[in-house]
């Protein structure tokens, strides 16, 4: 499988729990400055792969009516909060509760 075709599939997935309708609604996406801050909140992740999915993720939810809010996230922003439990399932875990559609 292409590489288009793993962030065709993986927008489709994160796409597909969203409403149809999400005129005045907003959606949160993550923005990383380098490849080893998105490692640090998705280890499997390639900035590059991640930044093409933001790319379709934003088309997707423009087209129904709605609006991307992006968001830079660096390693140290979790610390605080984790700093007893600091591994990748957690900053993932942590990161995601600040991502998606919001209320």
């Amino acid at each position: 499988m292409s590489s288009m075709d793993k962030v065709r599939q993986a927008t489709e997935q994160y796409i597909a729990q969203l409403p149809l309708d999400l005129k005045g609604r907003v959606v949160r996406l993550a923005i990383f400055a380098s490849e080893e801050d998105c490692r640090h909140y998705y280890p499997r992740r390639a900035l590059e792969f991640h930044q093409m999915m933001n790319t379709a993720i934003s088309r997707a939810v423009r087209i129904r009516k709605g609006k991307v809010e992006r968001l830079t996230f660096a390693p140290d922003d979790c610390a605080t909060d984790l700093a007893g439990d600091n591994t990748p399932a957690s900053r993932r875990t942590w990161l995601d509760t600040r991502l998606g559609l919001m209320p």
